[in-house]
């Protein structure tokens, strides 16, 4: 995910949610159980100091009866010292626009076209996020300050019937089964789709 002192690498393991340092020559040097507020606990990227970016993580449903349907979670991002503890929440941002689909016994998820998310980038001493519904970009110090603000209104396009379409047909084109055709047409005259293009895609 990142290097930290030199050579020194952080591993990011989100299922079992955990941080490990490795040395290329030494080997492993330590791991630590990160801090459960980031739902799935990702590991975003390390500043030169071993600041650790970490969150975007979804957890379906939560507290709550999870149902069919379009769903969009807010997810929260944090940073942490080398050893795991917390260093500055980052706060809550709108997660990634999903369609979920609950049967009996299974619950499968799936990103609908032009899906919009919060983007997180950890570079050298600066941390950037932001939610590309417009183009507004975040810039934190590595003790959680916000430095400034980048806007430009100008960079919202809207989707169009042509662009959903072209979508569609290149997944029935890839799809396995007639099943799998009918479940994408389905889709494409049921799911609700953003109104705008992601402004962008990574920082």
């Amino acid at each position: 995910m990142g290097a930290v002192a030199g050579d020194t690498l952080v591993v990011g393991d989100f299922r079992n949610n955990r941080v490990s340092m490795v040395h290329p020559q030494s080997g492993f040097i330590r791991s630590f159980r990160a801090n459960e507020s980031s739902g799935f606990g990702f590991t975003r990227g390390v500043l030169t100091d071993g600041t650790v970016l970490r969150g975007g993580g979804i957890v379906f449903g939560g507290d709550e009866e999870l149902a069919s349907g379009f769903q969009r979670d807010d997810v929260t991002y944090e940073l942490t010292d080398p050893e795991g503890a917390l260093l500055m929440n980052l706060g809550s941002f709108p997660g990634p626009e999903m369609q979920v689909d609950v049967g009996e016994g299974f619950v499968s998820a799936m990103s609908v076209p032009f899906s919009r998310n919060t983007v997180a980038e950890a570079a050298v001493d600066r941390v950037i996020l932001g939610t590309n519904d417009d183009f507004t970009l975040r810039e934190y110090s590595p003790t959680g300050d916000l430095i400034r603000i980048i806007r430009n209104l100008d960079a919202v396009r809207p989707v169009t019937e042509a662009m959903l379409d072209a979508v569609f047909e290149e997944r029935i084109a890839d799809a396995d089964n007639d099943d799998e055709v009918r479940r994408l047409r389905s889709a494409r005259a049921e799911q609700r789709t953003p109104e705008t293009l992601p402004a962008f895609q990574s920082v």
